[in-house]
């Protein structure tokens, strides 16, 4: 009850709060992500692709972030507002692993593309007797 009762102290944790939740919410915009507007000291963000998967994978550094896994929902996830240091560790994982997963998916796009134009050349010299 007494941190209740300390105005500094709340006055300054709800302005850290706004400032960072502020910060995050920008910087993810600017690379890309949806996040939903809030006003509180967590933040819902659409990270692009399966939301448990990265947060597996951003626990394994130490970051915890909440999942979303109703329907329709898959790919966003909680993440809680925390110091600077925190949310700076946060960012940078995320930003490592969905640059992987895009990687993934353009070499994925292009694997299957160089398929189809070897197939197309390769069709164009098939002769008769290949044919038979």
């Amino acid at each position: 009850m007494s941190a209740l009762e300390d105005v500094a102290f709340l006055e300054t944790t709800i302005a850290h709060n706004r400032n960072e939740r502020q910060w995050v919410c920008r910087l993810l915009t600017e690379k890309g992500f949806t996040v939903a507007g809030a006003a509180t000291n967590f933040l819902l963000i659409d990270c692009g692709c399966n939301s448990e998967s990265v947060a597996e994978k951003v626990l394994a550094h130490g970051v915890i972030v909440k999942p979303w896994t109703t329907t329709g929902f898959e790919n966003w996830m909680r993440v809680t507002i925390g110091s600077e240091n925190n949310n700076n560790r946060f960012l940078s994982q995320l930003l490592k692993i969905t640059a992987i997963k895009k990687i993934r998916i353009l070499l994925s796009a292009f694997d299957n593309s160089i398929v189809y134009v070897l197939k197309s050349i390769s069709a164009q010299f098939t002769t008769r007797a290949d044919q038979a």
